[in-house]
């Protein structure tokens, strides 16, 4: 969020809840946490033209969660906690 407020286009709002954000991403690798990043800043810039307002809101984020999912399989998962288990 830091990165998409840094480039100037639109601002964060304060009513975010950055910790049930993360909890929704919870099984998402980087490239999904990419993707829902991006589809958020999409759905704030398209609500932005039609209202101006420049702001990426909770609402935006909820939004964007509804059409990304993980794409890391729950197979991929149990043999990463096996492996991890053997290499501790």
């Amino acid at each position: 969020f830091n990165k998409i407020e840094k480039k100037g286009v639109v601002t964060i709002a304060d009513d975010i809840d950055f910790e049930k954000a993360v909890e929704a991403t919870n099984g998402f690798n980087g490239s999904d946490i990419t993707n829902l990043l991006d589809k958020i800043e999409e759905i704030s810039v398209i609500r932005s033209v039609i209202s101006g307002e420049k702001v990426i809101t909770a609402g935006d984020v909820e939004k964007a969660l509804e059409e990304i999912h993980s794409t890391v399989q729950a197979d991929d998962i149990v043999k990463l906690k096996e492996w991890k288990g053997e290499n501790d």
